[in-house]
């Protein structure tokens, strides 16, 4: 088998492990492929870019393109089609590009972890974008009902500024899955009424770098069981290379 590449696209980038963990990963394994980023503010060009490539085999797809993207693609799979939004490309030999999502096995396995032995009946997800989507897709699958809330109320269930007025009373499982807080800019934090924290509150924030985010660790303060977004990171990835090679 000749050198393979594959890569992960969106902006900015700085902060994502996925290379490091498919790095080691073509090292241990004895495989030879590499991983690399591809940072850009313009999906035509990632688009020019792979179709002058042959030896490209997919790609993850991270903010702000996870929705954008299909339409540069020729076939989406079930979940992708469901969610409404890519996270893992394929790319065949008569060079057709495939969309999947596996964000929603990443954040399942996630989830079930953070609620086991917890009775969850309602959620709230912070952002209204492509992981947001996964998560929705999620909480559906098991009957957990949810409330969006987005900067823009065309978007979501509610504002944030009505969120501040309302608190978190009426939810027990807080998903935060915006890209706020994450590196370089980990002082940031959502306006939130953290005030509002329950001690038998799960809080769950996608992010993974840095380790605790403002958001988190608010939480943790109240009492509440925190969990970051890197096991959903690594699950997610194991299924793209599972996509990538079957």
């Amino acid at each position: 088998m000749s050198h393979l590449r594959f890569g992960l696209v969106g902006h900015p980038l700085e902060h994502s492990f996925s290379r490091n963990f498919f790095s080691q990963k073509f090292e241990k394994e004895g495989l030879d492929c590499s991983f690399f980023n591809f940072d850009t503010v313009c999906l035509e060009e990632w688009y020019d870019f792979i179709m002058r490539n042959k030896d490209i085999k997919g790609f993850t797809v991270t903010y702000p393109f996870k929705h954008d993207i299909m339409q540069y693609l020729d076939n989406l799979d079930a979940s992708a089609s469901s969610v409404g939004a890519v996270n893992v490309i394929r790319r065949y030999e008569d060079d057709t590009l495939s969309g999947f999502n596996t964000d929603v096995i990443g954040f399942e396995t996630l989830m079930t972890e953070a609620i086991k032995g917890k009775n969850i009946n309602h959620a709230l997800i912070l952002g209204s974008g492509g992981a947001s989507k996964a998560v929705q897709y999620v909480l559906k699958k098991y009957s957990i009902s949810f409330a969006v809330v987005s900067r823009d109320r065309k978007n979501g269930d509610m504002s944030y500024n009505e969120l501040m007025l309302n608190g978190f009373d009426n939810y027990c499982l807080i998903i935060q899955a915006t890209p706020v807080g994450m590196f370089p800019d980990v002082g940031n934090t959502l306006p939130l009424p953290y005030h509002s924290i329950k001690n038998n509150d799960v809080f769950i924030d996608l992010i993974y770098n840095p380790e605790k985010t403002v958001f988190l660790s608010e939480a943790e303060k109240r009492g509440a069981s925190i969990h970051n977004g890197l096991k959903m990171l690594y699950s997610q990835a194991e299924s793209a290379w599972e996509i990538w090679t079957r």
